[in-house]
């Protein structure tokens, strides 16, 4: 199935091993995106005037207001187990 738009696992066969990794990872990017894709998609209709984002705009990751040492300590905590309400 990852595969079927490339022509299957034959492909493989007809490229170094090298580039057989970064191909696949070409492949989860592309199906990463087309799964952003569809889920944009569900949620276009909705959008007004003033609430339209572009799909550019949509696919950004989030900006976090954490650092990454406070991101680091939150996972310690959950990995724990003694997450604290903030």
């Amino acid at each position: 199935m990852l595969f079927e738009k490339y022509g299957g696992l034959e492909i493989l066969n007809t490229i170094r091993a090298v580039n057989t990794f970064d191909f696949y990872i070409k492949i989860l990017e592309k199906q990463r995106i087309g799964k952003k894709w569809d889920l944009y998609l569900t949620i276009y209709p909705n959008f007004s005037k003033d609430t339209f984002v572009t799909f550019e705009e949509y696919s950004k990751p989030p900006e976090s207001e954490k650092t990454e040492e406070e991101i680091l300590e939150d996972v310690e905590l959950i990995l724990l187990g003694t997450i604290e309400e903030e």
